[in-house]
């Protein structure tokens, strides 16, 4: 019997790449960079991680002040829920899912601080959501399939007791 599911964020219960395309440039822009394409957006967007997926759309670009900029214009953007908006749908689907006694979890492949406003308090996940799992919190990283072994031990849960809700195979 399932006994506990695994949500994934982005491209599961939130279609983020469109939203953070626009951001990305410009942010790159006003550090002089020229804008990346959407196809170049899409192509490197399931990278392992935001540095690697970051150098690739703009090379030569200093992460680490490309990533402060980000910590600034996140919250601000989700406080106006401009991104990682999450339909009321998919928000009744996690209700439904708890209402059958299910534990839920929310697995991501990206930094605490990229989901800092997923996890506060007033963010309607915060309820539904018993943990939240990240890149800062994880030994492993998907594709990875050990990057489940937290969540399983976490909720004493066996393989065969756990679900894991995504947008790619893993």
């Amino acid at each position: 019997m399932i006994k506990l599911v695994i949500v994934d964020f982005d491209g599961t219960l939130c279609l983020t790449e469109a939203m953070y395309f626009p951001i990305e440039n410009r942010i790159a822009g006003a550090m002089g960079f020229p804008p990346m394409t959407r196809e170049a957006h899409k192509k490197s967007w399931t990278k392992a991680s935001l540095r690697e997926a970051i150098l690739e759309r703009f090379s030569g670009i200093d992460f680490d002040v490309f990533t402060e900029h980000m910590r600034k214009e996140v919250p601000r953007l989700a406080a106006c829920n401009e991104i990682d908006a999450i339909t009321p749908e998919n928000l009744a689907t996690l209700d439904r899912i708890m209402a059958f006694g299910k534990k839920l979890a929310l697995l991501t492949g990206r930094r605490l601080f990229e989901i800092e406003h997923l996890v506060a308090t007033e963010h309607p996940l915060n309820r539904r959501m018993e943990k939240f799992y990240h890149r800062d919190n994880l030994e492993h990283m998907k594709p990875n399939p050990k990057v489940f072994d937290q969540p399983l031990k976490d909720f004493n849960v066996r393989p065969d007791e756990a679900v894991y809700v995504g947008d790619i195979l893993h």
